[in-house]
């Protein structure tokens, strides 16, 4: 399944002038790895996520991976 949604929405300008994917969206790549470089990327991004962007990893990860992906109780916890 695709998910279209508007750039704006799924990006954001940093102070360097350039566009990036949101965070959560990166994240939700990174899931099906599980690399070293994911677990740590996971583990600096998880605070900075608001309750609505940790949702929505949440809600892409279930929908996507296995029933027990790691990251998930991970991103209950908070």
């Amino acid at each position: 399944s695709s998910h279209v949604a508007p750039v704006d929405d799924v990006t954001w300008f940093a102070d360097d002038g350039i566009r990036y994917l949101c965070p959560e969206i990166t994240l939700h790549f990174k899931a099906r790895f599980q690399r070293p470089k994911d677990e740590r990327d996971l583990e600096v991004a998880l605070p900075l996520l608001t309750d609505d962007r940790r949702a929505w990893l949440h809600e892409a990860i279930t929908a996507t991976e296995v029933a027990d992906h790691p990251w998930l109780l991970r991103l209950r916890q908070g």
